[in-house]
């Protein structure tokens, strides 16, 4: 019985041991078929789901908006029309005029986790393939 059993954890540790070896030899060609980006950025869509005017709110935006790479897309979301959230976004907006800001309010629930769900609603508004999710205190 024992030897029996000794055998089974043997092949178990086996299967573990080349499950591994495959792993590390796909991560290891997925890394060498990746290119570096020639000069230009992807562009990308940057989702910030808010809610309420949290302290530094507008530095964070602000720093976000200050990024020396590019294209680059910002969505923020709400889902309150009254969320003072949409004022921060709008002085952004006038504070950096040239910058593709977009403000999503929709009160739209998607499940019980209200922060998937804003990010739900914003979905639509993102522009490019590459999405960056960060929070709002996120400098």
């Amino acid at each position: 019985m024992i030897a029996a059993l000794a055998g089974v954890a043997g092949l178990m540790a086996a299967a573990g041991v080349a499950q591994a070896l495959v792993g590390a030899a796909l991560v290891e060609r997925f890394a060498r078929r990746r290119r570096p980006l020639s000069g230009s950025h992807r562009p990308v869509s940057v989702l910030k789901p808010l809610h309420g005017d949290e302290p530094m709110l507008f530095e964070a935006l602000s720093s976000l908006c200050r990024q020396a790479v590019g294209p680059f897309q910002v969505v923020c979301g709400v889902q309150d029309p009254g969320d003072p959230a949409i004022a921060v976004v709008g002085r952004l907006q006038q504070a950096f005029p040239g910058a593709d800001i977009a403000l999503v309010v929709d009160a739209t629930q998607h499940g019980p986790n209200r922060k998937v769900g804003n990010l739900i609603n914003m979905l639509p508004t993102a522009r490019h393939d590459v999405l960056v999710i960060a929070d709002s205190d996120v400098h």
